[in-house]
């Protein structure tokens, strides 16, 4: 991870996972992805229902 990156993330209060400790999902067009994306996906309508008129 680049150093500017990694500096502004220890500011932040993200827990991010050690990339080589991942393994890549391949497949995300055919509909194959990790157990992730779902969280991240939920969150969002979340966000979306309660106000949509938001913008990201």
């Amino acid at each position: 991870m680049d150093k500017k990156v990694e500096e502004i993330i220890k500011q932040t209060q993200l827990q991010l996972t050690d990339l080589k400790l991942q393994k890549p999902v391949f497949g995300g067009r055919s509909g194959k992805h990790s157990e992730h994306l779902q969280p991240l996906l939920d969150e969002m309508s979340e966000v979306f229902r309660s106000d949509p008129s938001a913008e990201w």
